[in-house]
């Protein structure tokens, strides 16, 4: 009898451990499921003034270009991309009431007081190559940025024309205008496609002698073929991309080294493509007087250059400011430039000495 009451306390204290054993398990599952949510981590219910919707990757992780290391997490990227917005977010006191009355009246586009970015870009590589060139991935995810921010893309050509007719209310408040230079081919490949997904206006600013010149360049027919899109415009970048503030050593004269690199760089565009040219785009941003009086006495309308800054109603169509977006740009630096922002100490310097540099060689890669 004593054994057999024994063997029951064993097995009553056996069965007690048991049970405490499955209880300590499920809740430690509980606990495991709690901490480790299924989902992505949603950094897009944090409040926010602008709905921003879930980013999904468009393009490999390989193609991410903004640093070193391309295995970026995904609630990273959806991180970066939502706290983006927060830049554009104004002050609930900030809205103005001359830009609220013209979307009550749909009279006018704009209040008349626009603040415009244009922004610049170069060469489109899967990775980049150069601190020029931005991948696939970032320049889909800026598009992307641009669409869900609801700030309008506009063509330069309407920027131009409200400049210079002064008729201001045909912009809207706050608006981007998308210029690439050069003329290379991964635009034709790279930019395009995602430019037409979001049905964006964009201008290209092509140095002539290097127009179907085969390896990286652009070919005539394939500007003729996105031209004839309806949404591309394009602009003169001279006829070889020299500095033209370097007056020295140039034939016959530098005033007819001039004419022949900015009006007649011009010419050939309108004799190739059909096309009236607004616009001329100063190399590396440079030129001096000289330069400047050429451009304002031929056909052109306007002029671009590389300091950055937003473009408003007080500004000269004549030396436009950009911002470049180069492999380096956040997606927060890039909302800033949008919002026309501030730039830092180092992109400064970085213009400067892009500024500074040799005489552009036609490139060979594409």
């Amino acid at each position: 009898m004593k054994n057999l009451n024994t063997i029951e306390i064993y097995l009553i204290a056996g069965l007690l451990l048991l049970s405490y054993a499955l209880v300590a398990a499920e809740e430690a599952t509980t606990d495991i499921a709690v901490a480790t949510p299924l989902q992505p981590y949603d950094a897009l219910s944090l409040p926010r003034e602008l709905k921003v919707r879930l980013m999904e990757p468009w393009a490999p992780l390989e193609a991410i270009s903004t640093t070193d290391e391309p295995k970026i997490p995904a609630q990273m990227r959806v991180r970066d991309y939502a706290d983006a917005f927060d830049v554009l977010a104004p002050p609930d006191d900030s809205a103005d009431p001359r830009f609220e009355e013209a979307e009550k009246t749909g009279d006018i586009r704009g209040s008349g007081h626009f603040r415009c970015a244009i922004l610049m870009y170069h060469g489109f590589h899967d990775p980049p190559r150069t601190l020029y060139e931005i991948s696939s991935y970032d320049f889909a995810q800026q598009c992307q940025f641009l669409a869900d921010s609801g700030i309008e893309v506009i063509p330069l050509s309407t920027l131009v024309d409200a400049l210079t007719t002064k008729q201001f209310t045909m912009v809207p408040d706050r608006c981007v205008v998308i210029t690439v230079d050069d003329g290379y081919k991964n635009f034709y490949t790279t930019a395009r496609p995602i430019l037409k997904e979001h049905n964006f206006p964009a201008t290209i600013s092509i140095y002539t002698a290097y127009i179907s010149t085969g390896g990286g360049s652009m070919s005539w027919d394939e500007i003729k073929e996105m031209l004839g899109e309806g949404w591309l415009e394009v602009a003169s970048h001279s006829l070889t991309h020299p500095n033209l503030a370097k007056s020295s050593g140039r034939f016959p004269s530098y005033g007819e080294w001039l004419s022949r690199e900015i009006v007649g760089s011009g010419n050939i565009i309108q004799n190739h493509l059909n096309v009236p040219v607004k616009a001329f785009c100063y190399p590396y941003g440079t030129y001096n007087s000289s330069a400047d009086a050429v451009v304002r006495h031929s056909s052109y309308e306007a002029a671009l250059t590389v300091h950055p800054g937003p473009t408003d109603i007080d500004t000269d169509p004549f030396k436009l400011p950009r911002y470049g977006i180069y492999r380096s740009c956040t997606i927060s630096k890039f909302a800033r430039f949008v919002q026309g922002g501030s730039v830092d100490a180092e992109y400064l310097q970085f213009v400067s000495d892009d500024a500074m540099g040799q005489e552009k060689q036609p490139a060979t890669s594409n």
